[in-house]
């Protein structure tokens, strides 16, 4: 997405919703999203802008520890904290 134009030269704006899979792959998906995002892009690792991730915080799934994707909440927040992303929405509210 990030090597796409459109045609007066902007990226596509896009986003990408997850959190919420619990299935071996689903997981394993939304690890390697976070650890590429985490990283950077091309030698010089900036952050990319898009795809926009948004993650979805639910209790009982997450949110809390000993929640099947606490591990992954915390991938998040560490993100978070590197690359401003991902943004963040409450699926309780």
């Amino acid at each position: 997405i990030n090597t796409l134009f459109t045609s007066n030269g902007q990226t596509p704006f896009t986003s990408l919703g997850f959190g919420l899979g619990t299935s071996r792959f689903a997981r394993e998906i939304q690890k390697a999203i976070l650890t590429i995002r985490i990283k950077g892009l091309g030698s010089e690792h900036r952050t990319a802008i898009f795809p926009k991730l948004i993650f979805t915080l639910k209790r009982g799934l997450n949110l809390e520890e000993g929640t099947p994707n606490y591990d992954i909440k915390q991938l998040a927040l560490e993100c978070a904290t590197k690359r401003m992303y991902p943004d963040v929405l409450s699926y309780d509210k």
